[in-house]
């Protein structure tokens, strides 16, 4: 019963949205509509930050945990080292061996360094049950140097064929202080949105508002370089060195999901550090080739419990928008609790 109620407030909240904002066909004005002032205050922040001169140098530690399919890891490293970076800017890549069996990834694991010199590539072989939180977690820990800057969470079912998208990754961080986590859009191949930014709280865990939305660049989202919000994706997620430290690393509790999720709550409130997307890109997460979409509910319940009513009420997430849809839809009333409790 509980499912079909939340089918049918689903609908309703459609309906809703659909008589209050009439035919608007950019599903992304209802997010410019409803930004906080939470949101529009750190907006001008981002404005006046990005208009400062990147004087930064330092190194990006590029964390890449993988099993096997290496035809996705090697387009994630040819196009990781397409990108162009300012003087002083230094990339080394961590391959995070999860218990690869595969001749092929064998092989390539082999020829690694020698087609990819400008990348510094090391690998760390992680023979243990899968926890991408681990991964990440060991491999920053046992690479990490005194020059690491900064650290760049990334899947390999990523392409980054936007050129730039890293840079400008580097530069919010570098000239944004009050940022803590910076994420970008991610599209899947066949250009439908994936991910503008994740929303705390929304359904299970986090939602992504707009995704399975065709991508238009002409969208009232990318009207700004880069957006303030509740959290980003840990498919390709950059935070500083000493921020990351500061909260203890990734969460080893939540092997599956969420982590990401945890990360930039930790960010936002223990260091006062909101997350930031940067808009308009072309990048490609290729989500379902590697995903497992199955939930954990041990995970579900950590995450809950750790953040109770802060994981609902995420300040740079409107609460005009209803907890039920991960699309963004203006609630009715007075909103109950998503019963979480329904999965677990």
């Amino acid at each position: 019963m509980v499912r079909v109620f939340c089918k049918l407030y689903e609908v309703l909240l459609k309906i809703n949205t659909r008589l209050r904002r009439g035919l608007e066909s950019d599903p992304t004005v209802i997010l410019i509509d409803h930004l906080t002032p939470e949101q529009v205050k750190a907006q001008v922040a981002i404005d006046v930050g990005l208009t400062r001169p990147f004087t930064d140098a330092g190194e990006l530690l590029v964390l890449i945990p993988f099993r096997d399919r290496w035809d996705l890891t090697q387009t994630c490293l040819c196009t990781l080292a397409s990108q162009k970076f300012s003087d002083g800017v230094k990339v080394r890549v961590v391959l995070i061996d999860n218990g690869s069996v595969n001749l092929e990834t064998r092989a390539g694991l082999g020829e690694v360094t020698k087609n990819h010199p400008t990348l510094n590539i090391q690998t760390l072989q992680a023979n243990y049950e899968f926890n991408y939180s681990r991964l990440n977690n060991d491999g920053y820990r046992q690479f990490k140097t005194p020059e690491t800057k900064w650290a760049l969470f990334l899947n390999n079912d990523v392409e980054l064929l936007d050129q730039a998208i890293l840079q400008r990754m580097v530069s919010a961080l570098a000239t944004i202080q009050d940022v803590g986590a910076v994420g970008c859009t991610l599209l899947y191949p066949n250009r439908q949105i994936q991910h503008l930014f994740a929303a705390p709280g929304v359904k299970i865990i986090a939602a992504h508002p707009t995704k399975g939305e065709a991508f238009r660049p002409s969208m009232a989202w990318f009207a700004k370089s880069v957006r303030p919000v509740a959290a980003v994706t840990g498919a390709v997620m950059m935070v500083r060195a000493k921020d990351f430290e500061a909260v203890g690393l990734m969460d080893e509790g939540l092997p599956t999901m969420g982590q990401d999720i945890d990360l930039c709550l930790k960010l936002f409130y223990d260091l006062g550090k909101y997350s930031a997307a940067v808009t308009y890109c072309n990048v490609i997460h290729c989500e379902s080739k590697t995903k497992n979409h199955d939930f954990s509910h041990t995970e579900i319940q950590r995450m809950t419990g750790k953040w109770g009513p802060r994981l609902l009420a995420h300040p740079f997430y409107s609460k005009a928008f209803s907890r039920f849809s991960e699309s963004p839809l203006l609630v009715i009333g007075a909103e109950p609790k998503y019963p979480v409790q329904w999965i677990l």
